[in-house]
């Protein structure tokens, strides 16, 4: 038997890597300037810092770093990881989980709460890489439509009654690929609906901290009084792709 001929599972079915893969190679073009991918100019990338920082601690404390340890982590990234998700989310935050990137969050939402046929609503348009997680998973997606400030919270609340859906995947800041910010106005509301109807909200912050002007504004989980919002965010943007934490 040829390898071709191996049946994967149905999940994989509709399932593509190709529009990344193109994407990635307009991005290696010696003279492109793309603004398809999240790739940061090579000056940008704190090398010397992390190298500092990273002899530091392992001249330090090697040896239990390079220890099997704990499934959830080095402690004291976690203490330190526990009060900058607290700053960035806006509250107390009950537990936190460090993964390789707030994909790999999206990956383990699915797996624990999405059964094949769920419904997730999502922004039109969103995230790539994390619609091609959803569809692993088999959920429904189903797109929200927005205006320049973001979400339509009448538009949203309407699919909620229609689709009951399992979650609402939604980028805040800087969205991805439209670049909006969702307005402060829309984002309580968000959170009281989650509550209403008993949807999760997997609010994913990546870009929260490459804001060059203006004021940051509050998370949709900074006003999330009864626990229906995960908050996810990721230093591969803002320190290096490969900081997969």
């Amino acid at each position: 038997m040829h390898p071709d001929q191996i049946t994967y599972a149905d999940r994989f079915d509709g399932i593509s890597g190709r529009a990344i893969r193109e994407i990635f190679k307009m991005i290696a073009k010696p003279d492109m300037i793309s603004f398809a991918g999240g790739n940061p100019s090579p000056s940008a990338l704190p090398d010397t810092e992390v190298a500092r920082i990273a002899q530091t601690v392992l001249q330090e404390d090697g040896k239990r770093i390079l220890q099997y340890g704990a499934t959830e982590g080095y402690p004291p990234f976690l203490e330190s990881l526990k009060g900058y998700a607290e700053e960035k989310a806006g509250r107390p935050v009950p537990a936190i989980l460090p993964v390789t990137g707030s994909t790999q969050a999206m990956d383990l939402l699915c797996k624990a709460l999405i059964n094949p046929g769920d419904v997730i609503l999502v922004e039109d348009p969103s995230f790539l890489g994390n619609l091609q997680c959803m569809r692993l998973y088999q959920a429904k997606l189903v797109p929200i439509p927005s205006d320049e400030h973001g979400i339509l919270l009448d538009a949203l609340e309407d699919a909620i009654r229609e689709h009951h859906p399992k979650m609402l995947y939604v980028i805040p800041n800087f969205q991805n690929p439209t670049g909006k910010t969702l307005a402060l106005e829309r984002r309580k509301p968000i959170a009281e609906l989650a509550e209403k109807y008993g949807m999760v909200v997997a609010e994913d912050d990546p870009y929260r901290d490459l804001r060059y002007s203006g004021t940051p504004l509050p998370s949709i989980k900074s006003f999330d009084e009864a626990g229906w919002v995960v908050y996810l965010g990721s230093f591969s943007n803002v320190i290096s792709h490969c900081m997969r934490v």
